[in-house]
């Protein structure tokens, strides 16, 4: 009985560990999903094809010099806000929160085949709610800001990294880093959306696709 006991506080421990962890990232439907899954793996490293997504404001030190600390939270919670909405009604889950951006990833922790799709469509999303939002901002008198995104799809690790007292779920690897420098080259070229060749190379008559040299 006693066995029994301590394997269910176990258990019971680890469920527990599962949904504080992902309850921040990924709506109620998806962590019950995993908790069903009670995959041991879920935690340690692994290999996944992802999908990651980079969302910065343009010139972000630059356009916050003559605002208040309260209307710069002001801004950075209305994009958080359209941003965040966006990745996650494409599947996507929110991995860091920027001082100027936000990074997502598709792909993980449930295995999506349409991953790629989901990143562009979120992608497109945000730069129509940023667009859209610069009638109301000029209403209220506010200047408009853009952004830049990044969008790379590779292997990449996949686990819980951090420290005992905070712990976070996200991937990691040159892939993932790629996507961070697209959207650097997003701001160079003067475009919204600048996604790599492996996020594309199937939704080539989905999208109406630009290419780029020289980046």
């Amino acid at each position: 009985a006693v066995v029994a006991w301590r394997r269910w506080r176990a258990e019971q421990r680890e469920l527990a560990r599962v949904r504080a962890t992902f309850a921040r990232y990924v709506g109620p439907s998806v962590v019950d999903m995993l908790l069903a899954r009670k995959d041991e793996r879920i935690f340690t490293g692994r290999e996944v094809r992802a999908t990651v997504l980079v969302c910065r404001i343009r010139n972000f030190a630059h356009f916050i010099e003559p605002l208040s600390p309260d209307e710069t939270l002001r801004y950075l919670n209305e994009f958080y806000a359209l941003t965040g909405t966006a990745i996650q009604r494409h599947r996507g889950i929110i991995d860091t929160f920027l001082g100027d951006g936000i990074v997502a990833v598709f792909g993980v922790p449930v295995d999506n085949p349409t991953q790629e799709d989901d990143a562009l469509q979120a992608a497109l999303e945000i730069v129509r709610h940023v667009v859209a939002m610069r009638n109301r901002w000029a209403k209220q008198h506010r200047k408009p800001f853009t952004v830049g995104i990044g969008v790379n799809t590779g292997n990449m690790i996949a686990g819980d990294a951090g420290f005992r007292d905070r712990r976070e779920y996200t991937v990691v690897g040159s892939e993932a880093t790629f996507a961070h420098r697209l959207q650097e080259a997003a701001f160079a070229l003067n475009a919204f959306i600048v996604a790599s060749r492996s996020t594309c190379e199937f939704l080539t008559t989905e999208y109406k696709l630009v290419p780029v040299s020289g980046v």
